[in-house]
């Protein structure tokens, strides 16, 4: 799970072992995506997106980009 509020470098040390499944608020998956070197999403088997509410406030899609593809669930 990738919040904010939690130490970056302990998560950054869970995403060194390249899980197949992230649970992740916006902000925090874009900080590291940035910032947490070798991390990205093509490792990745499903991102699950917490508060999903503030990708609608936020341009995600266009952050996340190349990166990967967004589904919307409602």
């Amino acid at each position: 799970v990738i919040v904010g509020g939690i130490d970056m470098m302990s998560q950054s040390l869970v995403l060194a072992k390249k899980p197949h499944i992230v649970i992740a608020t916006p902000g925090r998956l874009i900080d590291h995506m940035e910032n947490t070197k070798g991390f990205s999403l093509r490792a990745l088997k499903f991102l699950v997106m917490d508060e999903a509410d503030r990708i609608l406030n936020m341009d995600f899609e266009t952050e996340v980009g190349p990166h990967g593809r967004v589904f919307t669930l409602l």
